[in-house]
């Protein structure tokens, strides 16, 4: 049997003050949801990843942003195909903090300290992508003073 090719997909983490921004997955699909992730979504066809990463954030959250690096990278493979997931580190282009956010996100979305995101039902990749952001420090000084 042939591999399925991977959908190509990114997520934008956006930390503040010690804090994470997470969103709830609703979806059809059983392995996928009522579980936490990060803002993100499949690149379209055009698109680079940071600017698809931008866009998701746009998109699902009305805040623009901007692309710090290349956090994490991880193949997942769920029952309805495969997604290749490009973690992004990311900063919100307009200065706030973590209290003031909330009046920026939907409901369905929450922001959780940086160390609790293990004790919530997240997607593959959520908990590696905040282990690697942790380790790069410089990545997280530099999103925390936006």
């Amino acid at each position: 049997m042939a591999k399925q090719i991977a959908i190509p997909v990114v997520a934008g983490m956006i930390v503040r003050e010690g804090f994470i921004l997470l969103t709830k997955k609703i979806s059809m699909h059983p392995d996928t949801n009522d579980r936490w992730e990060f803002p993100g979504g499949k690149v379209e066809n055009h698109e680079t990843l940071e600017d698809a990463v931008v866009r998701e954030i746009r998109e699902e959250l009305d805040l623009d942003a901007t692309v710090r690096g290349l956090v994490h990278a991880q193949m997942n493979e769920y029952s309805f195909g495969r997604a290749m997931v490009a973690y992004y580190a990311c900063a919100p282009m307009v200065s706030i903090s973590a209290s003031g956010l909330d009046k920026l996100i939907k409901v369905e979305h929450t922001l959780i300290l940086l160390n609790c995101v293990h004790t919530l039902r997240v997607l593959p990749g959520t908990n590696e992508a905040v282990a690697e952001l942790v380790l790069r420090s410089k990545m997280l000084d530099d999103i925390q003073l936006c």
